[in-house]
């Protein structure tokens, strides 16, 4: 860690507002994770990011890690999902639900092999927790229609909040009661217009 620690007080020398990630750091001994980034605390980050970087983590251990490390650092504390196993919106859920101020996120999910955690996915999510991003949800769509002509990377129809058949309902059973087997209002994606 004293590599890390020069490393840290070079850069601090440098620039006030620094941060330090931890890519693998659900990989790493606990113990180690949590000297390394009270460390890092110490030594003047302003914040620390930890990363799922092979998407392999789930919610209960990110809720875990994340909550430990709000109790052990006073600096902001981030994470950053990867969706190999399609997790990366619960996991980024459990983050903000343990402490993390902040969450690395991507429009459509975008990112190396399957994603990153969905943008879309993880604002409905903490609107339906009524946590404030800052973000207007009524945005949303737009927001993914240039982002999937820009990178040419279609949104799946049955992607989740912003996937065509989203608030589609073939189920007979479903007709004249749709909004009880909806997770949201289609509002919320227009403004409430």
């Amino acid at each position: 860690m004293s590599r890390m620690l020069e490393v840290l007080d070079y850069g601090l020398t440098r620039h006030s507002n620094l941060g330090a990630g931890f890519p693998h750091a659900l990989h790493a001994d606990p113990e180690f994770l949590l000297s390394a980034c009270r460390q890092a605390d110490s030594a003047g980050v302003s914040r620390i990011t930890i990363f799922d970087t092979d998407g392999k983590a789930d919610p209960f251990s990110i809720f875990q890690v994340i909550q430990e490390l709000r109790e052990a650092v006073k600096c902001e504390l981030f994470f950053h999902a990867h969706n190999d196993l399609g997790l990366a919106t619960a996991n980024s859920l459990a983050a903000v639900l343990a402490g993390a101020d902040g969450l690395d996120a991507t429009v459509n999910g975008l990112g190396d092999r399957a994603g990153n955690a969905s943008l879309e996915q993880v604002l409905i999510n903490l609107i339906l927790e009524e946590i404030d991003s800052g973000i207007d949800p009524s945005r949303l769509k737009d927001l993914s229609l240039l982002v999937e002509d820009l990178s040419g990377v279609p949104v799946h129809p049955l992607a989740p909040v912003l996937g065509e058949y989203v608030f589609t309902h073939e189920s007979p059973g479903h007709h004249g009661i749709t909004d009880l087997f909806e997770a949201f209002k289609p509002e919320l994606l227009k403004g409430g217009e």
